[in-house]
């Protein structure tokens, strides 16, 4: 190789390595399982929903955008609501969310 051409080359290396980008692998989005002990229906449970909702707002997450969110409803069923747990656990949520005391000690014997 000659000295022009080398140098041609170096350069345009040089020059050319900045443009080239390499992407960070995608972070997957946050999980967040929610197991409300009461029946869907449940005026103080629908509270404790938009509750959630309005202070994930707050903090700059949406679900669907930059948070998934995974609602279950137990009615007071524990029988449900372990098998709720369970399919929550293995969604692989970052964060399980309980409703009540009962919901509470499920999850935690499940996780």
């Amino acid at each position: 190789m000659r000295r022009r051409e080398f140098i041609s080359l170096s350069v345009g290396v040089v020059v050319g390595c900045p443009l080239v980008a390499h992407s960070q692998p995608e972070k997957p989005t946050p999980r967040i399982g929610v197991l409300m002990g009461y029946p869907e229906a449940d005026v103080q449970a629908q509270a404790n929903f938009v509750a959630l909702q309005d202070g994930l707002k707050r903090l700059g997450r949406t679900d669907g955008g930059n948070v998934h969110i995974d609602y279950r409803w137990a009615g007071g069923d524990a029988e449900k609501a372990r098998a709720f747990a369970k399919e929550l656990v293995a969604l692989k949520s970052n964060v399980i969310v309980p409703s009540t005391n009962q919901v509470t000690e499920i999850v935690q014997q499940e996780t």
